[in-house]
């Protein structure tokens, strides 16, 4: 296999909360999804902070290796930094209404992120990704506010300008949190197009194990600062090693996991009639979202 485009070992704190990360090692290779889980506090976010080297910002600290695509982003100059976030490493957070500047249209803000990293004109890749994120691309769209936006909108907007310059690795930090069960399922849906068309590795931070069987190619369960299992969706459903996953995939009625390579979802869940009903809604969800985003 080839070398990972990101591969780190950490250990990272706070002031008076003692450490959080212990011993962290995770590696992405280039195009894989690996799914981050772990319950509230388990250390999840503080990861992504280290990542993008803005833990410090926060009042913690860390030490440890993080390297990107050959470089050691632990130590790094602040001013290199600012041109690796944004550009070669993307962010999509849980909560895109705040996320967004409330007093700047749309197309302002897009125009603002492309403008951090390059000059010149840059509106074709920004239509280019607003069609690629199912977004309108037209003027009337780009003049609103984000409040005049739904919170899945909003988080398409995000997400587009996550993208905007086609980043090596993005950060999906609960990026599905604060949405509806439909509207979860079209980004998810989403995330895996973008994936397969630009090839971006994706590490999607999350605590809800359907969400991440769904989407990811690894799974990394994380538990009081460790991760203490990782391997495939259909691994860790079907053949949980550690005690902490078993209680994790226990806590969701599934009677059985299989793949269905037709769909190209990772799994399949079974139990009683109102979870398969739910859960036959959403992967019936995102299998169509899929299919209108290839078809566009």
């Amino acid at each position: 296999m080839d070398q990972p485009i990101l591969s780190l070992r950490l250990t990272a704190g706070y002031p008076g909360k003692g450490v959080v990360l212990n011993d962290v090692c995770l590696d992405i290779h280039a195009g894989e999804i690996v799914g981050l889980v772990g319950q509230s506090g388990s250390g999840k976010s503080t990861m992504t902070l280290c990542i993008l080297r803005l833990l410090g910002f926060k009042g913690g600290n860390d030490s440890g290796t993080i390297v990107f695509r050959g470089e050691q982003l632990v130590g790094q100059r602040e001013a290199r930094m600012r041109q690796i976030r944004g550009k070669d490493i993307g962010l999509v957070l849980q909560s895109p209404l705040a996320s967004l500047n409330p007093s700047m249209r749309i197309g302002k803000q897009l125009e603002e992120a492309w403008s951090a990293h390059e000059n010149g004109d840059g509106r074709a890749t920004i239509f280019r990704t607003l069609q690629a994120v199912s977004l309108p691309q037209d003027e009337a769209f780009l003049n609103r506010y984000p409040r005049q936006l739904s919170v899945g909108l909003a988080q398409r907007v995000l997400i587009a300008m996550a993208v905007l310059h086609r980043p090596a690795l993005l950060l999906a930090d609960e990026p599905t949190s604060a949405l509806d069960a439909l509207t979860q399922a079209e980004i998810l849906g989403l995330f895996r197009t973008l994936n397969r068309e630009f090839g971006t590795a994706i590490l999607f931070v999350s605590h809800d194990l359907l969400s991440v069987a769904s989407l990811c190619h690894q799974v990394a369960i994380l538990e009081k600062g460790r991760i203490v299992e990782q391997s495939t969706p259909a691994e860790i459903f079907e053949r949980p090693q550690h005690p902490y996953t078993r209680r994790l995939v226990g806590a969701i009625p599934i009677l059985d996991f299989q793949k269905r390579p037709e769909s190209g979802l990772q799994g399949e869940f079974y139990s009683d009639p109102e979870f398969s009903k739910q859960l036959a809604l959403f992967t019936a969800q995102l299998d169509q979202t899929v299919e209108k985003v290839n078809a566009a």
